[in-house]
C-alpha cells in the first residue's frame, strides 16, 4: 500500500502558479513548509500567491520578497510587505522598478523607505524610454545617473528622453550615442545630438548606416559631419546588397572598399559590371567560390568575357561538390578546355567528388559527355560510393557509367554495415572482397553482412572474425565459421587458412608428428597393449587422419 506524499506540495504548486491548488492543500493537509512556498512562489514571480499565503499562513518573509514585488510593480504588496511584515528590501527594489516603469512603486518606496536606488534606476529607466520615471528620480533622488542613460536612450530612437537628460541633467553622453543612433537609422535623434551635443560621433556612425543601408542618415553624417567612414562602408553595404549605397560612397566618398565589395556581386551582374568598370579594388577567389557554390552562371560568363578573374583549375571540382550543373557545365565547355584537354585527371576528380556528394546531375552530364561509352571512371567513385552506403548513386555509376571499383568497395560497405549495397556488388560486380570483409562485418557487429558474405562468398575469412564471434558470444556466426585452427582441413584455402598465423601452422605440424610417433609406437604392442588415448571431443587431434 501506498501513500501519496504532498510535502513537497505546496512549493511545487505555488512555484507553478497554482493558487486553486495551494488553497486545496492548505486546507486539506498538513504537511509542507509554507516559507518554502512563498520563496517558491517568489522565484516563479507569482506575487498573488505570495500575498495568499503570507497573509494566511504562519510563512516567514524572506530578505529578497520586496524586491521582487517592486520588480513586478505590484504596489499592493509592497505596501503590504512595508506596513503589516517590516520586511526588509535593497536598492534593487527602486531599481528594478524604475527599470521597468513602476512609477508609483518608485515614488512609494523613495517615501517610505530609506534604501535609496543606484545610478541603475536612472540608467535603465532612459533606456527604457520611461520619461516620467526619469523625470521623478532627476527631481526628488540625488543619485543621478551615468552617460549610459543618453547612450542607450539615443541608440533606441527616444528623443523624448534624450532632450530631457540633456536639458536637465549634465552627464551628458559619449560618441556611442550618435553611432548607434545612426547604426539604428534614427535620423531625428542624430540631427539632435548634432546640433545639441559636443560629443559627436566616429566612423562607425556612417559605416553602421551604410552596412544597414540607411543612406539618408549616411547623407547626413557625410555633410555634416567631418569622421568620415572606412572601408567598411562599402563594403558591408555591398555584402548586405545595399547597391544605392554603394555606389552613393563610390561618388561622394574616397576611403573606397577592398575586394570583399566586388566578392559579393555574385548574384548582382550589373553591380558587379559597375564595379569592374569603375573601381580598381578588384575580387577575390571568394567571388567565384561564390559564383560557383549558387550556380550563377551569368555572372560567371561576365568574369569569364570580361577577365574579371582568372578561373583557376578546381574549379571543375568545386562546381561537381556543390552540384551546380550549369556553372560546370560552362567551365567545362568554355573556360578549362584547354586545361581539361592537358590534364583529362580535372574530370575524374570532378567525377569521384560528385559522387562523393550525391549529385547525379554532374554523373549524368559527364556521361553525356563521353566520347568513348566504354570509357571507366576512377574506381574511387564507386569505392567511396559503396563505402558511404550511398546505393542510388552506385547504381549509376554501374548502370550508366562503366565505372568501375575495387575489392575495396564491398569490403568497406561490409565493415560499415551497409548490407544492401554489399548485396547489388556481389550481384552485379565481379570484383569481389578479400577475407577481411567478413572479419570487419563481424568486428563491428553487423551481422546479417557477415552470415551474407559466408553464405554467398568464398572468400574466407581469418581467426579475428573467429575469435570476434565466440568473445562476443555470436552463437549464430560461430555456427558458420570453422574452426580456423585447423587450416589443412581446408587445403585449397578455404574457409579461414588464408590468415592463419606461422605460428599456428608450426604448432599444428609439430602436433600431427607427435601424433604419428604414438601410432608407430602402437604398432610394436600387441593388440591387448595397445595404448587408447584419451578421448578429447574439443581437441583438434580429432581431426587427424
Amino acid at each position: 500500500m501506498y501513500r501519496l506524499s504532498t510535502t513537497c506540495g505546496h512549493a511545487n504548486a505555488a512555484c507553478f502558479g497554482r493558487l486553486h491548488v495551494v488553497k486545496w492543500l492548505l486546507q486539506h493537509r498538513t504537511e509542507g513548509d509554507p516559507t518554502e512556498a512563498v520563496e517558491s512562489a517568489e522565484q516563479g514571480r507569482h506575487l498573488e500567491i505570495v500575498m495568499y499565503l503570507l497573509k494566511n499562513t504562519d510563512a516567514e518573509v524572506t530578505s529578497t520578497i520586496m524586491d521582487c514585488a517592486a520588480s513586478k510593480g505590484d504596489l499592493d504588496l509592497v505596501q503590504y510587505l512595508h506596513e503589516e511584515r517590516n520586511a526588509s528590501c535593497s536598492t534593487q527594489a527602486v531599481d528594478d522598478a524604475a527599470s521597468g516603469g513602476h512609477i508609483d512603486v518608485v515614488r512609494y518606496l523613495h517615501e517610505n523607505r530609506l534604501e535609496g536606488c543606484t545610478t541603475d534606476a536612472l540608467d535603465e529607466a532612459a533606456s527604457n524610454n520611461h520619461l516620467q520615471v526619469v523625470r521623478y528620480l532627476s527631481e526628488h533622488r540625488t543619485e543621478g545617473c551615468t552617460t549610459n542613460a543618453m547612450d542607450e536612450a539615443s541608440a533606441r530612437g527616444y528623443l523624448d528622453v534624450v532632450k530631457y537628460l540633456h536639458e536637465h541633467r549634465t552627464e551628458g553622453c559619449t560618441p556611442k550615442s550618435m553611432d548607434e543612433a545612426a547604426a539604428n537609422n534614427h535620423m531625428d535623434v542624430v540631427r539632435y545630438l548634432h546640433e545639441n551635443r559636443p560629443e559627436g560621433c566616429t566612423t562607425h556612425a556612417m559605416d553602421q548606416a551604410a552596412a544597414q543601408g540607411h543612406l539618408e542618415v549616411m547623407r547626413f553624417l557625410h555633410e555634416n559631419r567631418s569622421e568620415g567612414c572606412t572601408t567598411n562602408a562599402m563594403d558591408q553595404a555591398a555584402v548586405n546588397n545595399h547597391w544605392d549605397v554603394v555606389k552613393y560612397l563610390h561618388e561622394h566618398r574616397t576611403e573606397g572598399c577592398t575586394t570583399m565589395t566586388m566578392d559579393s556581386t555574385y548574384k548582382d551582374v550589373e553591380m558587379l559590371r559597375f564595379l569592374h568598370e569603375n573601381r580598381t579594388e578588384g575580387c577575390s577567389e571568394g567571388l567565384l567560390q561564390n559564383i560557383i557554390s549558387c550556380n550563377q552562371l551569368m555572372t560567371l560568363e561576365y568574369v569569364h568575357k570580361h577577365k574579371v578573374a582568372e578561373i583557376p583549375t578546381t574549379a571543375l571540382t568545386i562546381a561537381a561538390h556543390y552540384g551546380s550543373r550549369d556553372v560546370l557545365a560552362y567551365l567545362y565547355e568554355q573556360c578549362l578546355v584547354d586545361a581539361i584537354a592537358e590534364k583529362p585527371q580535372l574530370v575524374l576528380d570532378a567525377i569521384e567528388r560528385a559522387a562523393s556528394c550525391r549529385h547525379v546531375c554532374i554523373l549524368e552530364y559527364f556521361d553525356a559527355k563521353k566520347s568513348d561509352p566504354s570509357q571507366v571512371y576512377v574506381t574511387k567513385a564507386m569505392d567511396k560510393s559503396a563505402a558511404e552506403g550511398k546505393l542510388h548513386i552506385l547504381k549509376y555509376l554501374h548502370f550508366h557509367s562503366h565505372a568501375g571499383c575495387t575489392t575495396e568497395a564491398m569490403g568497406r560497405a561490409a565493415a560499415s554495415g551497409h548490407l544492401e549495397v554489399v548485396r547489388f556488388l556481389h550481384l552485379y560486380r565481379s570484383e569481389g572482397c578479400t577475407a577481411s570483409a567478413v572479419d570487419q562485418a563481424v568486428i563491428n557487429g553487423h551481422l546479417e553482412v557477415a552470415k551474407f558474405l559466408i553464405k554467398h562468398r568464398s572468400e574466407g575469412y581469418s581467426y579475428k572474425a573467429v575469435d570476434t564471434a565466440k568473445k562476443n558470444k555470436y552463437e549464430d556466426i560461430v555456427a558458420l565459421l570453422p574452426d580456423y585452427r585447423v587450416p589443412w582441413k581446408y587445403r585449397g584455402g578455404n574457409p579461414g587458412q588464408t590468415d592463419s598465423s606461422t605460428g599456428l601452422k608450426r604448432r599444428h605440424r609439430r602436433s600431427r608428428r607427435s601424433y604419428g610417433l604414438v601410432w608407430i609406437a602402437s604398432q610394436r604392442l600387441s593388440d591387448d597393449q595397445t595404448p587408447k588415448l584419451p578421448h578429447r571431443e574439443h581437441s583438434s587431434y580429432s581431426t587427424l587422419r
